[in-house]
């Protein structure tokens, strides 16, 4: 997932810097506003939104890698205690 963050990161960049990506109207126009608008950013000072948000898309593909092992993490260990609990009751008799 980092990895393909960081793709993505690259084409976004270099889209950001190609002449012509974006119609000149009144549209881009406002859209741009709010693209470089200023944000504040961690540990203070400003920084434009754009910039801001790429900054965190590294950060984003580790999340995501440590949310996917965590929640296989967790179905494996669901599975083990169902398979447990069948066994359990099997033993105590609960299944005919």
């Amino acid at each position: 997932m980092s990895t393909a963050m960081d793709g993505r990161l690259g084409a976004i960049t270099a889209l950001e810097a190609a002449p012509g990506t974006l119609p000149r109207d009144e549209f881009t126009a406002e859209f741009l506003k709010t693209y470089h608008k200023s944000v504040e950013v961690p540990g203070g000072g400003g920084q434009q939104m754009n910039e801001a948000v790429k900054a965190t898309v590294p950060q984003l593909g580790e999340a995501m890698d440590k949310l996917g092992a965590y929640v296989a993490d967790a179905m494996w260990s669901y599975t083990g205690t169902d398979d447990d609990n069948a066994t359990d009751i099997d033993r105590a008799g609960g299944r005919h």
